[in-house]
C-alpha cells in the first residue's frame, strides 16, 4: 500500500499501469484478471487507503476496461 500512496501523491496515472500476473490481450487492449497475487494486492492496497481505484471498480462492476497499450508505452518512457 506504501507504493500506492507514495504514486497517488506524485500523479502515477493508475489506470493505465498494469502488474496483473495474466492480462489478457484483447484488440490492442490489456484486460486485467483480477484474481492474480497483483490484482488482489493492488485491490486490497486502494480500498486500505480509501482510494478508489476507478480502472478495478469499473472491471470488477463488470464493464470491460481497456488500457491502450500504446497509452501505457508513452507513460512509462516518460519514466525512463
Amino acid at each position: 500500500h506504501e507504493i500506492v500512496a507514495v504514486g497517488t501523491k506524485i500523479g502515477v496515472p493508475y489506470e493505465y499501469v498494469c502488474a496483473c500476473y495474466y492480462p489478457k490481450l484483447q484488440h490492442g487492449k490489456i484486460i486485467h484478471c483480477l484474481k492474480c497475487g497483483c490484482c488482489q494486492y493492488r485491490i486490497y492496497s486502494f480500498k486500505m487507503l480509501g482510494i478508489i481505484d476507478k480502472l478495478i471498480e469499473q472491471q470488477k462492476l463488470k464493464k470491460e476496461i481497456n488500457i491502450d497499450i500504446n497509452k501505457v508505452l508513452c507513460i512509462i518512457k516518460q519514466y525512463l
